[in-house]
């Protein structure tokens, strides 16, 4: 059972457009768009859509994915006495290899030994007239096509199972020849055809299905020049165009068993449930036609939903995308439970540095979004790292706790300390005797409201419905009062017509868009506001909120998973120029769309227009034995005295000021 390691990054060069840098031509890339084909140094690679195996569509139903996100394949694996993604083929390779032709197939899931067989067709004189028909006699794979003169059929072997790697040699054509491939379960049954670069729906395998379903792959193909192979041609895939497509990378985290589905999931000590375990994990991705650099958006999907389900609206395309020349990116995020916790949270900034790396983006123009549990995962995101981002939108997001807004709320309350002894522990129970009795866990790593207060720099806007059956009304008025109180920017609205799945339906946006379209990301605030939690740490995952802009390095006196053990920094540096106080000005609102609303603004009042910088920073540190300071980021610069006499705390800290 192979667990995966991280490939190396890709980068060389840029296409005419300054925009995605054209990929290093490696075989084992650490990410890739679905359905492409290079040639890396003499060998031809074709790379697949991940969890992509679901077979022909047969009209029954898929018993794959969820109501909002099914395959157009509904083949079962369990009734063909197999595992889930038995046959994902990840990458196909062809090479000459002394006089003869390696084929190598890379599989996401490789349990056992014959749990899938690999078959290869060659067409050896490019004649579709000639040869094809029924590849089972040679395979014993249930398929067909035109034009092929000899098939070939693989099974891991008990060494390879390891390495999810088959590697064989086969007579390599005299003459230029066309290559297909189907993976199939080990009955016969065909699941996942190669060579796809035009797939499209919810899995990115509905052209697959289709063709399953007919029983013909004729038109999934490769020409291969013969001379290619031997002569070490060098075709990298080049830069994906703009458009909507599916994205895969390698991550070095896996889940439970490492690799394969479980549709019942796996759940953990943070109550998030993960259905999708292996090293590669795909994502979305929406890329507008508009110049570099781009701005970006993660929009992370809800529970019971998949990765497709919002960003693959045109609508939302074209006003959150097109319309502001915004990336979108929304990440599978190992399914639809897991509350953008752990793997959840590391996948999606995963998801986000693999579009950092392959288009131009602004690290002004970077923003976080998401719908329902994705509003949630929204909220937690911005608050632990508010440096990160420009802006949020958070849709009928899940605040934390089914009863904020209500005097029953759980407040700061947390998990039991003993849980928690060491900052290293990165999974823990939570335990809340009200929210146990009421029927009303906790959801992700506590209460998001909690945390409001770090988004002093974030404007975040907030949408709302009356008639929500999942996150109920009293969420709006819990997070109403919470962003007053927090003396955060924002724009909160709520639409007394409205249910949970109004604004996906209705696919409107445009508000919102128009809320964070001119936002840009601050750098060095005069005032920084960071409250945290070792409970909210998982080192594992390089997951550790410990500060913000140009406080960095907290840590705890008392390590309590409890509110005792929150740290709260709330430090101003007096050299930078919005260093005087400033209020928040709340005023009310009120529209017509999508459905009607009335809402609340809140903005920063502007400070005074006299100031005189002076290098001193001024506060109150609350539970925090250290932490760093970068006088430079707090417009201080080199060599020049700090004063940081105005810094009261309530126990001893050491403060480290460096550049």
């Amino acid at each position: 059972m192979a667990t995966g390691v991280v490939g190396a990054v890709l980068a060389t060069g840029t296409d005419s457009r300054g925009d995605e840098p054209a990929p290093a031509c490696v075989e084992q890339a650490a990410s890739w768009t679905g359905g492409v084909t290079e040639w890396c140094g003499g060998t031809l690679v074709y790379r697949d859509h991940v969890y992509d195996d679901y077979g022909a569509d047969l009209g029954t139903g898929s018993p794959h994915g969820t109501s909002f996100s099914k395959p157009a394949g509904d083949v079962d694996h369990a009734q063909h006495g197999a595992p889930y993604n038995a046959a994902d083929l990840l990458t196909l390779a062809l090479d000459e290899v002394g006089g003869m032709l390696e084929i190598t197939a890379e599989l996401n899931t490789v349990h056992a030994a014959g749990d899938a067989i690999v078959a290869v067709a060659l067409d050896t004189d490019r004649s579709p007239s000639s040869g094809g028909g029924s590849w089972f006699a040679a395979t014993g794979v249930d398929v067909a096509s035109d034009g092929w003169d000899v098939a070939y059929a693989f099974e891991a072997t008990a060494s390879e199972v390891a390495t999810n790697t088959i590697v064989r040699t086969v007579p390599l054509p005299d003459a230029d020849f066309r290559v297909q491939a189907v993976v199939a379960l080990a009955d016969g049954t065909p699941m996942n055809v190669a060579f796809r670069p035009d797939d499209h729906g919810s899995w990115f395998e509905s052209a697959q299905a289709s063709a399953l379903a007919d029983g013909d792959v004729s038109a999934f193909g490769h020409d291969v020049s013969r001379s290619s192979l031997l002569d070490g041609h060098d075709a990298p895939a080049g830069a994906t165009p703009p458009g909507y497509w599916q994205r895969m990378f390698r991550t070095a985290h896996t889940i439970g068993p490492g690799e394969g589905v479980d549709y019942a999931g796996v759940t953990n000590e943070t109550t998030a449930t993960f259905h999708f375990f292996g090293a590669v994990q795909p994502y979305m991705v929406f890329v507008p036609e508009g110049p570099a650099p781009h701005q970006a958006m993660l929009l992370l999907h809800g529970a019971g939903s998949g990765h497709s389900v919002v960003i693959s609206n045109t609508n939302t395309q074209r006003v959150l995308g097109t319309e502001l020349n915004r990336i979108l990116i929304s990440p599978l995020s190992r399914g639809w439970s897991n509350s953008y916790v752990d793997e959840g949270a590391r996948d999606a900034l995963d998801a986000l540095a693999d579009v950092e790396s392959h288009w131009s983006v602004d690290p002004d123009r970077i923003f976080v979004s998401g719908y329902s549990m994705g509003g949630g995962g929204t909220l937690q995101l911005a608050s632990w790292f508010p440096d990160r981002f420009a802006g949020a939108i958070d849709w009928v997001g899940f605040t934390g706790d089914c009863l904020n807004g209500t005097p029953l709320a759980q407040g700061r309350e947390r998990l039991e300390g003993s849980d928690h002894p060491t900052l290293a522990d990165a999974h823990h129970h939570f335990t809340n005797d009200a929210a146990q009795r009421s029927g009303c866990p906790l959801g992700g790593r506590g209460n998001a409201m909690d945390f409001l207060e770090n988004l002093r720099h974030v404007p975040s806007a907030h949408l709302f419905a009356a008639a929500d059956e999942l996150v109920w009304a009293n969420h709006a008025i819990g997070m109403q009062q919470r962003l007053v109180e927090a003396e955060v920017p924002h724009a909160w609205w709520f639409h007394p017509t409205a249910e949970h799945f109004t604004f996906a339906v209705l696919a409107h946006w445009q508000k919102e868009a128009d809320y964070t379209a001119d936002l840009t990301r601050m750098e060095r605030p005069a005032r920084v506001r960071y409250r945290t939690n070792s409970y909210l740490f998982v080192p594992r995952l390089d997951l550790v909120p410990d500060g913000a802009y140009w406080v960095d390095d907290i840590t705890f006196r008392d390590p309590a998973t409890t509110p005792a053990g929150d740290a709260v920094v709330d430090l101003t540096s007096h050299a930078c120029p919005d260093g005087r106080e400033r209020t928040l000005d709340v005023s009310a609102t009120a529209g017509p769309d999508p459905v009607p609303w009335v809402g609340q603004v809140g903005v920063l009042t502007d400070a005074p227009a006299s100031f005189t910088p002076e290098a001193k920073i001024t506060g109150t540190l609350t539970n925090v034995a250290s932490l760093t300071i970068d006088r430079s980021d707090a417009c201080i610069g080199a060599g020049v005295p700090v004063d940081l006499a105005g810094i009261t705390s309530d126990g001893t800290t050491e403060i480290t000021v460096v550049d």
